[in-house]
């Protein structure tokens, strides 16, 4: 009766314990990228449990995206500080994977010279400039391409985005989109000859009064200012001299956005909430109660797992000295304690098969006693015998060799029961 509990908390353990190892490898893994030692990554390991029971993902995502970050040089006072929630919010956003998002952000605020405490504005400028055509992945590779000569020419991570998403609007996206963005801003920083008498020759400034290149509203207002009254074949070759035919297609897009096209892009990218506010539109009331309900039970299951370690490593490193010592023993004894594990394995099922047969038996006595005892002893042991031995028969009418031991095994239980049990018990001891 207790059979289908037992199999459930059975069930519920083995789950909770793989739960929890799975959890204490991520976290051991954050504690390496931190070079701290596990026992003092308690607050951060309620950090992990608090975001698996109260977001979409669980614990061990959130151990894997603190190792992400720690491998990008945040500290554990930064993760703690916003880093791991800001990282959440662009995951959730833009549908990755924590660990994933954690290395976009990372790598972002590199490019950047970004500080800790900015691991939210990278953040919201990614998902910002996801509100356009375009995504995150591709923003990513977008930013691998550009974000250096972006970086060198003034422009911050929020106007970079914004103009990658302008471009992901025109058709021009991922690597493609950062390749042209990075050609366009070398032709503008370092002219050759020819673009050099161009752009004077048309008035272009470049430059502000400090001799930094013009940030990107301004830059896109000067090109449409300069450009956009041209004819077509004059437009068309002023920008073929200064731009060339890769980062054309970039000058392009900027001198046709003007400053008013890429102010939607650049206050999307600036808005410190759009992450936030993306992430929390992903799912409906629903599914979002059905992936926090999921984070509580992770929650649980880590907590029931931690409970159990300490019973389960007592227990493997009891197996392992047994298993030890068993092939430590002579060959002999080994071969003797195996035989005698098969012998009960056998009579165990056997056994509960006769004990059924006896207890029908019983009740075919308790009847036959009404007409005679002497009759319903004689029938109750000509019914034993001939029940015993046709289910040994039975058992094992195809086991050859085998069958001949069976056999003989009823005799020896018959006749030396006492001082088989004697011996069993002089083994175990």
């Amino acid at each position: 009766a207790m059979m289908p509990v037992t199999a459930a908390l059975t069930g519920l353990g083995a789950v909770s314990v793989s739960t929890a190892n799975d959890f204490e490898d991520a976290m051991s893994q954050a504690a390496g990228a931190l070079d701290m030692p596990m026992e003092q990554m308690g607050a951060l390991r309620d950090l992990a449990i608090q975001t698996g029971k109260e977001t979409i993902f669980s614990a061990q995502e959130a151990g894997q995206a603190i190792t992400e970050l720690a491998k990008g040089g945040l500290t554990e006072a930064d993760i703690q500080a916003g880093a791991l929630k800001a990282t959440m919010d662009l995951a959730a956003s833009s549908g990755m994977e924590l660990g994933n998002a954690a290395n976009v952000v990372v790598q972002a605020m590199g490019a950047f010279g970004l500080s800790a405490n900015d691991s939210a504005q990278a953040a919201n400028a990614l998902a910002g400039a996801a509100a356009s055509s375009t995504d995150v992945e591709p923003l990513t590779q977008g930013l691998a391409q550009a974000s250096a000569q972006a970086k060198n020419a003034g422009w911050s991570i929020q106007e970079t985005t914004a103009v990658l998403g302008k471009f992901a609007d025109a058709g021009i996206v991922g690597s493609d989109a950062g390749t042209s963005l990075k050609t366009m801003l070398q032709r503008l920083a370092a002219p050759t000859d020819e673009a050099a008498k161009k752009i004077e020759a048309l008035g272009i400034q470049t430059r502000d009064s400090q001799g930094n290149l013009l940030g990107a509203s301004d830059m896109a207002e000067e090109l449409q200012n300069k450009l956009g009254g041209l004819s077509p074949a004059a437009r068309d070759a002023a920008l073929q001299t200064i731009f060339g035919s890769d980062a054309m297609r970039a000058a392009t897009v900027m001198m046709n956005s003007g400053e008013e096209g890429l102010a939607t892009y650049i206050k999307a990218t600036n808005d410190q909430e759009a992450a936030q506010r993306l992430a929390n539109s992903q799912m409906g009331e629903g599914s979002l109660a059905i992936e926090e309900m999921k984070g509580s039970l992770e929650t649980a299951a880590i907590t029931i797992g931690q409970t159990l370690a300490p019973v389960i490593t007592k227990v493997a490193e009891f197996i392992t000295e047994l298993a030890n010592k068993f092939s430590a023993l002579p060959q002999g004894v080994q071969t003797g304690i195996v035989a005698f594990a098969g012998i009960i394995a056998v009579l165990g099922p056997l056994l509960m098969v006769i004990g059924q047969v006896m207890t029908g038996i019983s009740a075919i006595a308790g009847v036959l006693s009404l007409l005679s005892a002497p009759i319903s002893t004689v029938v109750v042991a000509i019914s034993v015998a001939v029940a015993t031995i046709g289910l040994i028969i039975a058992a094992i009418k195809n086991g050859g060799a085998v069958t001949e031991w069976f056999g003989n095994l009823w005799q020896i239980v018959k006749d030396r029961c006492a001082a088989i049990w004697d011996a069993i018990c002089l083994f175990f001891t």
